[in-house]
């Protein structure tokens, strides 16, 4: 029996709540799952989980275990990312999830970057534009625009990410002109269906006004609105990450310019809880490393 591959698999299952759970986390089958667990209450000479056709329960026992279990684990966790932190060869499993927009735009190359110089990682991104339970999905590691209050992350700040208000060339040589937020009325507008693209802020001579688009297009992907954009479909309101590079290269034209508009930041976001391997540290350095605080889709 190996001792230690059957207690990271107790704690596994202990933690998730079932045998499916982990073994779909831990990639072996159920059966195998069963087989460790059995052995390693067999070792011990004590039942460690209830086992009912609806639920899987600690028992007393099994509690008390899979406290000091975890203790172990963890220890011998971060001595084997210590001895890899030291030779730089960052080992096991690092699940990143970020926004796919962002992705496209301004992270595949950083990705891409990071696993050719670690490959010895085994490296899983999500791209959704949906906020994943970090803990529940066990990742790692996020990429996220927007104040965070919540004191069970950590979040460190990479980057700010002004909204312009933008249309094409074409579009605006062929429509009325906009001087103030109130013209939009007017115009055709292309939103972005996550919350943060429904509401349009400017602040100007009169405070700050607030514009929600009625009319339009709706797209559930950033990127695809600035692309319907580009093609002279209507005014849009997006982020500096994917409309500056376009700005500077003309194919779009920055609207309301006398206007101050919303800003964010671009975060790197981890649980406080987790235990912070090489992999996790080295990744949050690289990516500090790229960005800054005048990133380059501010350039133009």
């Amino acid at each position: 029996m190996d001792r230690f591959l059957c207690m990271n698999t107790f704690t596994h299952v202990a933690k998730l709540g079932s045998f499916s759970a982990a073994a779909k986390e831990l990639r072996i089958s159920s059966t195998g799952i069963s087989r460790q667990v059995a052995q390693l209450e067999e070792h011990l000479g004590v039942r460690l989980l209830q086992r009912t056709t609806r639920q899987l329960k600690l028992t007393t026992a099994g509690e008390a275990y899979l406290e000091r279990c975890s203790g172990i684990l963890t220890d011998l966790q971060e001595l084997e990312d210590t001895m890899a932190e030291k030779q730089q060869r960052p080992r096991g499993r690092l699940h990143i999830t970020t926004g796919l927009a962002f992705a496209l735009e301004q992270f595949d190359r950083v990705i891409f970057e990071f696993v050719k110089d670690y490959p010895q990682l085994e490296v899983e991104l999500t791209l959704t534009d949906h906020h994943l339970d970090l803990i529940a999905g066990n990742i790692d590691v996020a990429i996220r625009i927007g104040e965070f209050q919540d004191s069970s992350f950590i979040a460190k700040r990479l980057a700010p990410c002004r909204y312009f208000l933008c249309a094409s060339p074409e579009y605006i040589a062929s429509h009325p002109p906009i001087t103030q937020p109130s013209d939009l009325a007017d115009h055709k507008c292309l939103i972005g269906k996550h919350p943060r693209h429904n509401q349009w802020l400017f602040e100007g001579p009169q405070g700050i006004e607030i514009y929600r688009p009625k009319q339009g297009l709706v797209i559930n992907n950033a990127h695809v609105v600035c692309e319907a954009a580009i093609a002279g479909l209507g005014v849009t309101y997006l982020p500096s990450f994917i409309v500056g590079s376009r700005i500077t290269n003309r194919m779009l034209v920055p609207l309301l310019s006398k206007y101050e508009t919303k800003r964010d930041h671009i975060y790197v976001l981890y649980p406080a809880s987790r235990h912070l391997s090489a992999a996790v540290r080295i990744f949050i350095d690289r990516v500090s490393e790229h960005f800054s605080d005048q990133p380059p889709w501010d350039n133009y």
